[in-house]
C-alpha cells in the first residue's frame, strides 16, 4: 500500500502504479481487495498511468476499488490548477 487515508473514521486504502507501458491485470486488484481486507476498509483506488484490462475493471467495480489511469489524473489536476488561479 502506497497510502492509507482516514476521514471521519473512513480508511481507503490507495496503491500507486506508474507503469507506463503495462496494462493493470486483475491479479493487482484481487491483490488490493486483500490488503483492504487486511486493514479492515472497505474501499480502495489504484492509481496507474497505463490503464487496465476489463476483468480488472470488472473486478474493482464489484469490490468498491476505485480505478483511476494517468488521463483522469491530468484533468483533476488541470481541474485544481484552474481553481487555484482564479
Amino acid at each position: 500500500m502506497d497510502l492509507i487515508a482516514e476521514k471521519n473514521g473512513e480508511r481507503v486504502l490507495v496503491q500507486c502504479k506508474h507503469w507506463r507501458t503495462w496494462t493493470l491485470q486483475e491479479k493487482v486488484v484481487r491483490e488490493m481487495l486483500g490488503s483492504m481486507t487486511h486493514y479492515g476498509t472497505t474501499r480502495g483506488a489504484i492509481y496507474t498511468l497505463k490503464g487496465w484490462t476489463a476483468p480488472a475493471a470488472d473486478f474493482a467495480r464489484q469490490h468498491a476499488i476505485q480505478l483511476v489511469d494517468g488521463a483522469e489524473l491530468a484533468r483533476r489536476a488541470s481541474s485544481k490548477l484552474s481553481e487555484a488561479t482564479l
